[in-house]
């Protein structure tokens, strides 16, 4: 799926956490709904003229720039799923627009990607059907403040802070 060809020109600029919760629920939806193989941003840095087209906005000058959290949040998907990668099921108890939760598996690794787009911290439990994971699970947090920031799970309760979106990795039990 080509994502620059839906992205707004005429849309505002916007870097901040809302644009990137918007981006990450739509990623979610391409990969789980759509059940789309990849996800393609063509136009990852370009001086756009301050739309939302590209990633990481060039000033005119071509040496000024700024990270959007739509390209931070466009990360928690491709730094941490890996190409080969096959979507596996999930179940939550949580309401449907409260939380986005998809998981894929590669060998005996896996990820989990969790979007929680609410202003309220939610609780989840991780585990697997008959399988169990080696050792602890590695988390990376994307929010307003954080860019892939180590963060810290104990066991299988999670908790996913508000207006964020956290990237869970592990490894299965032979």
């Amino acid at each position: 799926m080509w994502l620059t060809e839906i992205s707004d020109p005429t849309e505002s600029y916007d870097a901040t956490m809302t644009s990137g919760l918007k981006w990450a629920k739509k990623f979610h939806r391409f990969l789980c709904e759509a059940n789309t193989g990849a996800i393609v941003w063509w136009a990852g840095a370009i001086p756009d003229g301050g739309t939302t087209e590209g990633l990481i906005n060039i000033e005119k000058n071509r040496v000024d720039y700024e990270v959007t959290k739509r390209c931070e949040v466009f990360g928690n998907f491709s730094r941490y799923i890996p190409v080969g990668s096959k979507r596996i099921g999930v179940e939550t108890d949580h309401a449907a627009d409260s939380l986005f939760v998809s998981a894929y598996k590669n060998g005996n690794d896996f990820t989990v990607v969790a979007i929680n787009p609410t202003a309220s911290d939610r609780q989840t439990c991780l585990q697997m059907d008959n399988q169990a994971w080696n050792g602890q699970v590695s988390c990376a947090l994307t929010d307003e403040k954080n860019n892939w920031s180590s963060y810290e799970a104990t066991g299988n309760r999670i908790k996913i802070p508000a207006n964020s979106i956290l990237t869970i990795t592990g490894s299965i039990k032979q």
